[in-house]
């Protein structure tokens, strides 16, 4: 869980969430690599590349929602 303070001055409250990577978003994800490799097995690389990135993005959510 994440918290963090919005508004201005004396304006300020905290503000919580949480984001949960479910089961079936793993699924999906692996699911998503798998597709990419059957497409051209010769492109590793572009199956990591769309991983890497997707992991990225969740990081980044982390730190500014």
């Amino acid at each position: 869980m994440v918290k963090f303070e919005t508004g201005q001055g004396k304006a300020r409250r905290t503000v919580s969430y949480s984001v949960r990577f479910t089961e079936d978003a793993e699924s999906d994800l692996l699911g998503l690599y798998d597709y990419l490799l059957e497409q051209d097995p010769h492109t590793t690389h572009i199956a990591e590349l769309a991983l890497q990135s997707i992991v990225h993005v969740l990081d980044l959510l982390r730190q500014f929602p």
